[in-house]
């Protein structure tokens, strides 16, 4: 597992985010050279800034992540911004996260995770602005 000593986060960049309360499927994968089956969830909160979701996984404080954010009409979001075409249609966008914080919820032992993300496509950062301010980029 890859851990990293995570640095201070201001929660208030995710939590005060417009809409950042849009519950969204992921997967959620350990970021390392070894292979791990990804595990789903969903979000309570997101942002570029970071991202809190609900899961199984049973993520450490400084866990290194990558993520994939299922959005309605993701393709649809990017196809407007880039100029290639392709054969697939993907509804899902990548995005790395440290795990700052996780704690047992209630419902089901489930985890509630914070995590600030490390990197983001700048294409997929613009279509999340978007999807999180409601319009389509233009």
């Amino acid at each position: 597992m890859t851990k990293l000593k995570a640095p201070s986060f201001d929660e208030k960049l995710l939590y005060s985010y417009p809409r950042s309360n849009q519950r969204m499927p992921v997967r959620v994968g350990q970021y390392s050279l070894k292979m791990h089956k990804p595990v789903s969830g969903y979000t309570t909160h997101i942002s570029p800034h970071g991202i809190e979701f609900i899961s199984e996984a049973n993520l450490e404080r400084g866990s290194l992540l990558r993520i994939d954010v299922v959005m309605p009409d993701y393709w649809q979001r990017k196809h407007q911004l880039v100029d290639y075409q392709r054969v697939d249609q993907p509804d899902s966008f990548a995005i790395f996260v440290r795990v700052v914080r996780s704690e047992t919820t209630s419902a089901y032992a489930c985890k509630k995770i914070l995590a600030q993300t490390v990197n983001i496509d700048e294409v997929d950062q613009e279509i999340l602005v978007s999807y999180l301010h409601d319009e389509l980029p233009s």
